[in-house]
């Protein structure tokens, strides 16, 4: 599982719900925190968005524009 927009309001809450549910959640970020490892969005090239979704079986998008 991999959720973007993870330290946001939400998707702090989607990450917490899924690995209380025991969900492998990885965590996609614009401004990751300091307790929870993830990648930065914005350092990110369009051909390796690729890599991260390697063995993701679902993408929950919490990101939002602003």
């Amino acid at each position: 599982m991999l959720v973007t927009g993870a330290s946001g309001f939400i998707g702090r809450a989607v990450v917490a719900a899924l690995r209380t549910q025991g969900d492998d959640v990885a965590t996609l970020s614009h401004s990751p925190r300091d307790n929870e490892p993830s990648v930065d969005i914005a350092a990110l090239s369009e051909t390796e968005w690729g890599s991260l979704l390697v063995g993701v079986d679902a993408v929950v998008n919490c990101a939002g524009i602003f």
